[in-house]
Formats: structure tokens, sequence, C-alpha cells
């Protein structure tokens, strides 16, 4: 219980340390996002800036105002009206316009960082001032005119620059070449240069690639740091589990022939007992069948820590008949032994003893595990590349939770785990380690409520 409150906080401290190690990752993404978001919007603006202020784009300005003060002269004589001003102005701007975008076109190239970025240059409002009087020729409730570039959405306009120009212009108005008056009047020119920097994201997130990638592989190595924490602690806990398992059943397999052999010895020492022959005879013919049993225990448990490197000699040998003769010989106590094997002759590449051993641990497996007088059925049949030997029960079967530990080392199923089938976890391991040394596979091929059905596969 105390185990499991430990593991329990511990999980719940790991939890809490990826969530917040996820929190201020997130922050400090956040914040270094908007940070590269502003500085890329500055780095813009200020590339765009240097473009607009060189001397050819102020010499096209120049010109369009220069226009301009001559349509306000005629506007001042009379001789337009306000809306012929725009209309005028916007053809202005068509001829202007094209020269501004190819000197744009050819300055943006040589700046790989503004090579999607759009620029538009507009006036706002318009005012004629002239002898004292102001005159409002383009409202700021009036659609602005382009003057140069091509209109930006205003969800993707960035403001780049916002100023007022003044235009004085002091000039004689000849009428059948004799002088009239003097104009002398001024143009309040308010204007906005907006820049389109709608691709920003994809730029961003460039530069922002690698502190994306140190994020995220940092919290993804802290979660497989504390992934393999939690293995290992969990496989710790499953082998001293199985250390304790193994402790009571070899101490259960152990106790009885013990007991059993004690009460021999007691048995052998009384004096009625050693003048009786036939008796003494008996009595040191189960001693000797415990002292087997526990040598068989005990020669067990060394097979399975012992490794041995010493090859196995394989021999040319026919299966089929082999399986036969081992179903004929083969009596199982409270069980009958179904065999069908198939075909009549089938030659391998194996070894017989092997086989033997692996055979007597599944069909002893068969009849403890499944309620007696059920039959046992043992078939061997040839597919195209191996020859196939599969041992069926009908016992409870294996739930599918336990079917992946089966040949692990000490694993015993815990519904098995009762005192009366025993057992040291061991029979399963060491038949598929021998099923390994000659070349063979040995798998749980299926598993239910009608019992279970091990397939041992012999390459041809």
């Amino acid at each position: 219980m105390e185990r499991n409150y430990k593991t329990g906080a511990l999980l719940a401290a790991c939890i809490l340390t990826v969530t917040t190690l996820c929190f201020i990752q997130y922050h400090l993404v956040g914040n270094t996002y908007r940070l590269t978001k502003d500085r890329y919007y500055a780095e813009v603006k200020q590339a765009m800036s240097g473009i607009t202020n060189q001397r050819d784009m102020q010499d096209l300005q120049d010109s369009i105002r220069q226009q301009l003060s001559q349509l306000a002269a005629s506007y001042t004589n009379g001789q337009m009206s306000k809306q012929a001003i725009v209309n005028a102005i916007s053809q202005v701007e068509q001829g202007i316009n094209k020269q501004a975008g190819d000197y744009l076109a050819v300055q943006l190239k040589r700046k790989p960082a503004l090579g999607k970025v759009n620029y538009q240059l507009q006036y706002d409002e318009i005012i004629l001032e002239n002898n004292g009087k102001a005159d409002t020729l383009l409202r700021v409730s009036d659609q602005p005119i382009t003057i140069i570039g091509k209109v930006i959405p205003a969800a993707d306009a960035v403001l780049l620059n916002r100023e007022i120009t003044v235009t004085r212009t002091n000039d004689k108005s000849d009428r059948n070449g004799k002088s009239i008056h003097r104009l002398n009047f001024r143009l309040l020119i308010k204007q906005s240069s907006y820049i389109d920097i709608s691709g920003w994201e994809t730029e961003v997130i460039r530069r922002m690639a690698g502190i994306f990638l140190m994020a995220s592989g940092l919290i993804l190595a802290v979660i497989i740091l504390f992934y393999m924490v939690f293995r290992a602690l969990i496989r710790q806990k499953k082998i001293a589990e199985m250390k304790t398992d193994f402790a009571n059943n070899i101490t259960h397999e152990l106790q009885t022939p013990l007991s059993s052999v004690n009460l021999i010895m007691k048995s052998v020492l009384r004096a009625d007992v050693q003048a009786n022959p036939s008796i003494m005879n008996e009595l040191l013919g189960t001693l000797d069948r415990q002292y087997q049993k526990i040598q068989q225990l005990v020669d067990h448990v060394l097979e399975s820590t012992i490794q041995t490197e010493e090859e196995i000699k394989l021999s040319d040998v026919d299966i089929a008949g082999y399986l036969r003769e081992y179903g004929q010989d083969l009596q199982v106590a409270n069980h009958r032994l179904e065999v069908a094997i198939a075909p009549l002759y089938q030659n391998v590449k194996t070894n017989t003893a092997v086989i033997l051993s692996i055979l007597n641990v599944l069909i002893d497996n068969a009849a403890k595990y499944s309620a007696a007088s059920k039959p046992i059925s043992l078939k061997g049949f040839a597919t195209n590349q191996h020859y196939c030997i599969q041992v069926t029960d009908q016992g409870e079967g294996i739930a599918p939770a336990f079917c992946e530990h089966i040949f692990d080392k000490f694993y015993r199923v815990p519904e098995a785990n009762r005192l009366t089938v025993r057992g040291l976890g061991l029979g399963l391991y060491l038949a598929r380690q021998s099923a390994a040394s000659i070349g063979a596979v040995l798998t749980l091929k299926n598993t239910g409520p009608g019992g279970s059905t091990f397939e041992l596969t012999v390459a041809l």
C-alpha cells in the first residue's frame, strides 16, 4: 500500500512537472514569437523606408505634386471643378504609378526579405488655401486616391508613414497676353503610406524554427525520461513480485517431498520397521522417489540459470513418424490424447531430444490446467515453409493481459497460481529457449474460454 502511494505521488509530481514545463515553454515561446514579429516588422519598415526615401521616388512624388498644383491653379481660375480635379489626379496617377511600380519591382528584388511585401502611397486629404481661404478638394471622408502602388486591404495594411506636404504656388495668370492678377496659394496634402506584410507568419515561423524544435525537444526529452524512469520502476516491481512468487512456489514445491522424507526417515529408525524387510524396502523406494523429485526440481532451477553455449546437433528426422510414435507411447493421467499427424512422411532437420522436452512441457501444462477427462489434442501438419506442431487443451484459457508474459522467466498467470497447480514458472521459458536453440519458434497461437493452443514451428 505504501509503495502504491509512493508511486502515485511520484506520477503526480511528474505530471505536474511536465505541465509546469509546458506552461513556461508556452509563455517563453509566445514572448519570443511576438518579439520576432515586431523585429521583422521593424526590419521591413526600415528597408521599405530606405527605398521610398531615395531620390528617384521623391522625384516621382514631386512630379505628382507639381501637376496637382497646375490643376489647382485651373480650379482657382474657375476652369475646373473639384470632381474634374479628382478625375485628373487619377489620370496622372496611372502614368506615375507605372513608373513607380517598375522602380519598386527592381528595388524589391534586391532585398529578398521584401519579396512578398506590397507598398501603397495614398492621398487622404487635399486642402487649397487661397488668400486666407481654405477650400477642401479631397475630404478625409472621401475615397483616398492611391498615387503609388496597389490598394492594400485594410486587414493587411500596416502604416509605414503619415505626413503633410505643403506646396506653394506664386504665378501670373495671363489672358490674351495681358497680366490680370498673380496667383498666390498653397496646397496642403495629407498622405499615408502602407505596406502589406500579410505573409509575416511564414517568415516568423521560419526564423523561430530552431526555437520551436528546441522547446519541443526539451519537453519530449523530459517526457521520455519520466517514461523510462516509470518503466524501470514497473520492471523492478515486477522482478520483485516474480522473486516473491518464485520463493513461495519453490518453498511449496520442496516442502511436500521434504516432509515425506522426514516421515520416512522417522519410520526407518523404528525397530519394527527395521525388523520387516518388505516394509523397509517399500520405504526406501518411496525415499528414492522423493529424492528424485527434489533432484529434478533442483536441476530445473539450475537449467534456467546456467546458460550453455554448447551447439545442439541437428539431423534429418521424419517428424511425422516421430510424432505418431510419441502419441502412441504417451499416457496422460485423467486425460485422453487425440493425435492427428499429417502427412505420412515429412523430413525436417532438427533434434528429437529437444522436441521431446518441449512436447513434455506443453502436454504437462495442458494436463495441469484443464479439467480431468478433458481431451488434449496433438496435431502436426506441413505448410509451404514450416512444419507446425500444435498442442491444444480445453482449459479456462489465458486472459489477454497475461499472454505476452507467459514465456517470461518465473512468470505464472495469477489466476492459475494456486497451490493445487504446482510449478515455478520455468517450463514455458525453458521450452522457448530450447526451441530457439534448434532454430524453431514456440508461440501461443490462440487462447480463450475453450482452451489454449501452443504451436511449435520447425523450418522445413
